[in-house]
């Protein structure tokens, strides 16, 4: 399911963090050891970029009927080029974030919250987390992300950037200790894992397709978790 999801909707991090949330679970669940755990790495990842491919270079090429061997040749080189890039920018984008403090706004932040609430009640104008602003990386490549605590500053402050990104990182602690010591909510904490192995590309917090997962994920697992106590009590 979760490639056929990945095929349906691509997106380069969801990609990547997708990969890590399957190898990760599956390190969990059946209590692996490392070597074992990067040979599954290793081929989650063969598959993740297959996938990339065929998003990137099979598919337009299916759309637009032209299958040449050097066209095509053409569209995965870039693809992966840019992927690159795409994951390297955040390093140089870091320096201009950290630069301009508080240039950003607040609300992007809470992005989620804030768009959840307008969605409810119709009012619109929803909270839009992509910068505007992008920042030079290469001769022609160019970025508008960097990492969470570079886009957290920027948006805000030192002192808001540090709260924000505790208060997070306490949550994430707080579910993987019930994963690795009660055997509870063990995907939302693969999840959680995963995300912030990812966090040094950008700041997920404001990205709904993410935090979207977090929630319904965390839910269908407390669901899960009352099941299983009821069975038990019968």
């Amino acid at each position: 399911m979760m490639y056929i999801n990945l095929l349906l909707f691509g997106g380069k991090y969801e990609i990547m963090i997708a990969i890590l949330h399957l190898t990760i679970l599956y390190s969990m669940l059946y209590n692996i050891n490392i070597k074992k755990t990067i040979k599954v790495g290793l081929f989650t990842i063969l598959i993740g970029v297959a996938i990339f491919v065929t998003i990137y270079a099979i598919i337009p090429s299916l759309n637009s009927n032209t299958l040449n061997y050097a066209i095509f040749n053409d569209r995965v080189m870039f693809s992966l080029r840019h992927f690159l890039y795409y994951l390297l920018s955040p390093v140089e984008a870091t320096n201009y974030y950290f630069a301009n403090t508080g240039v950003g706004s607040l609300d992007i932040l809470f992005t989620v919250p804030i768009n959840i609430v307008k969605a409810i009640f119709s009012a619109g104008d929803y909270v839009n987390p992509i910068n505007p602003i992008f920042i030079p990386i290469h001769s022609y490549y160019r970025t508008n992300v960097g990492g969470l605590f570079a886009e957290t500053v920027y948006h805000s402050s030192l002192l808001v950037a540090s709260v924000y990104i505790v208060l997070f990182f306490m949550f994430v602690y707080f579910i993987f200790n019930m994963a690795r010591y009660r055997g509870r909510l063990l995907s939302l904490s693969a999840l959680l894992l995963a995300i912030v192995t990812m966090m040094f590309f950008g700041n997920f917090l404001t990205v709904s397709g993410v935090v979207l997962q977090i929630i319904f994920l965390f839910i269908i697992e407390l669901i899960i978790m009352k099941k299983i106590v009821l069975r038990k009590r019968d």
